[in-house]
């Protein structure tokens, strides 16, 4: 178990098993209390925990960090309070894009100010990376406007429901590849 008057001498003299025992003793409570106070996702939550430990075990290593003022869990949930609120700050810079205007905006020359032909040049960039027949098919709903029917008939497919399924699972994938690689993207 973790002795906290003294955990910071033990990690400066290079002994490992504080920070392995202070990781498991307060992760999963960090990774709850992160999820539900800050909304962010559980894989988000363990990798700022993880920052967290790499943060204090640096601080105390190099012995910026001599002595607790509060009790440990106190000072590491500190720590990852304002690295949740810097994830929150760089999630909240987004541009809100509904499915219409992600597939226009990726073809339709429309006057757009410096942001907005980054996030063109982006999902254009991206569509690339769907095969042909996805393309043809995001393109033939969002620009011109056909329905599900038509669509399955001038592509092949079976019937509009699969049409509909394959368009859905073809704009889920361009969706996780423009937010991947733009900055500032949410779906709506």
């Amino acid at each position: 178990m973790i002795a906290e008057q003294n955990i910071l001498e033990q990690l400066a003299q290079g002994r490992q098993q504080p920070i392995a025992d202070a990781y498991k003793l307060y992760r999963d409570e960090f990774v709850h209390w992160a999820c539900n106070r800050f909304q962010v996702s559980e894989e988000e939550a363990k990798d700022i925990f993880q920052e967290v430990m790499v943060a204090f075990y640096q601080n105390a290593v190099s012995r910026k960090l001599t002595e607790l003022t509060s009790d440990l869990k106190t000072y590491l949930f500190g720590i990852g309070k304002f690295k949740l609120i810097n994830l929150q700050k760089k999630n909240n810079r987004t541009v809100t894009l509904s499915g219409d205007e992600l597939i226009k905006l990726s073809v339709n020359p429309i006057e757009m100010n410096d942001e907005n032909e980054y996030n063109k040049k982006v999902i254009q960039e991206n569509l690339k990376h769907l095969s042909d027949k996805e393309q043809a098919l995001l393109k033939l709903y969002y620009e011109e406007g056909m329905d599900m029917k038509t669509i399955a008939e001038k592509l092949g497919y079976k019937n509009a429901d699969v049409a509909k399924k394959t368009k859905y699972e073809a704009f889920k994938k361009l969706a996780g590849l423009v937010k991947k690689n733009l900055k500032m993207f949410m779906l709506i």
